[in-house]
């Protein structure tokens, strides 16, 4: 799962459409820090301010955004130690997507309907047998197109290995998002041992940059 968040990245940067960056894999240009406003303007968001400074940064128009894919340059981390810890980082991670730029909120809201009508489809489906068509291409869609991008991925990060996980990965990390997005989003989530919800200054919001 958290590979497929430094694909994802990989891919969109590649598409000049960056989402979102890892801090401590992350390097910028001091001038381009300050003429965005450095940290600051994430206000009191309390989780996301290297995705809203790199969206910063791609917004302003002034400078090239580049994924260095090359392993040799890799900064490794620690894992969750748990899936308790896991779905904490991915609640906090679904709380600073609503101070995104407007149009990868919009790309990203399209990829929560999406994911969403998944379940829905299933759920209706118990009740009107012919809706379980619909939800068998959704579910087959997302697999499909899933593998296809993390596939070529893997295959630049060194980590081919790891495709067998691909189709197992993909069916539970459905209900992960969904929960986690809502729940980081509207309620609370733990971080370095304390419990937050998401803030956001308003005179700041990325809607206004």
């Amino acid at each position: 799962d958290f590979l497929s968040h430094g694909i994802i990245a990989a891919a969109a940067i590649g598409a000049k459409f960056p989402l979102n960056s890892n801090a401590n894999n992350m390097s910028f240009r001091k001038s381009a820090f300050d003429a965005v406003g450095g940290y600051g303007l994430a206000g009191s968001v309390v989780s996301g301010d290297d995705d809203l400074l790199l969206q910063r940064i791609w917004k302003s128009k002034k400078w090239n955004i580049k994924y260095m894919t090359d392993a040799s340059g890799a900064v490794y981390t620690f894992p969750a130690k748990s899936f308790n810890d896991m779905f904490e980082q991915r609640k906090r991670w679904g709380s600073k997507t609503v101070h995104y730029t407007r149009p990868q909120m919009i790309f990203l809201g399209a990829i929560f309907f999406f994911y969403l009508c998944i379940p829905a489809s299933i759920i209706a489906a118990l009740f009107f047998p012919i809706l379980w068509i619909s939800a068998i291409c959704l579910l087959i869609v997302k697999l499909i197109g899933e593998y296809m991008l993390l596939l070529p991925g893997m295959k630049i990060f060194d980590k081919s290995g790891l495709r067998k996980y691909i189709i197992p990965g993909s069916i539970l990390q459905l209900p992960m998002v969904l929960c986690a997005v809502v729940i980081g989003v509207f309620f609370k989530f733990v971080w370095k041992g304390g419990t937050y919800k998401r803030k956001v200054n308003t005179q700041v919001s990325m809607k206004q940059i």
